[in-house]
C-alpha cells in the first residue's frame, strides 16, 4: 500500500472525505497529512497531483482538486474531470475552508 497522493509507502494513515451524502477514505502518507491537516502546502512535494489527479477512486480526485485550488493551480483545476456529485463535494469542501 502508498499514499494515494504522492505513493510514498512510509507512515500510512486514512483521510476521511465527507460532505454531500458521501463520504470516501485517502491513504495519504504523514508528509501528506500532516500539511493538509495544518494547511501549509509545499507546492514542490504536490506536484504529485499531476498524477494523482486522474484517479479512479473518487476520494482521490476530490482532495486533488481541493489542493490544487488551494495551490491556485487553476491550468490543472480546468483540465480535471469531477462527476456531478464529486464536484458538489469538492465545491463544498472548498467553501467550508473558505469560510473558517
Amino acid at each position: 500500500m502508498a499514499c494515494e497522493l504522492c505513493t510514498n509507502t512510509q507512515e500510512l494513515s486514512d483521510l476521511l472525505i465527507t460532505g454531500a451524502n458521501q463520504e470516501g477514505t485517502v491513504v495519504l502518507c504523514s508528509t501528506c497529512k500532516t500539511q493538509i491537516e495544518k494547511e501549509e502546502l509545499d507546492e514542490n512535494h504536490f506536484n504529485c497531483l499531476n498524477d494523482s489527479m486522474w484517479s479512479e477512486v473518487s476520494a482521490v480526485k476530490i482532495l486533488s482538486y481541493v489542493l490544487l485550488n488551494k495551490l491556485g493551480r487553476q491550468d490543472l483545476v480546468d483540465m480535471l474531470y469531477l462527476e456531478e456529485d464529486e464536484q458538489k463535494l469538492a465545491d463544498q469542501i472548498i467553501n467550508a475552508d473558505a469560510n473558517k
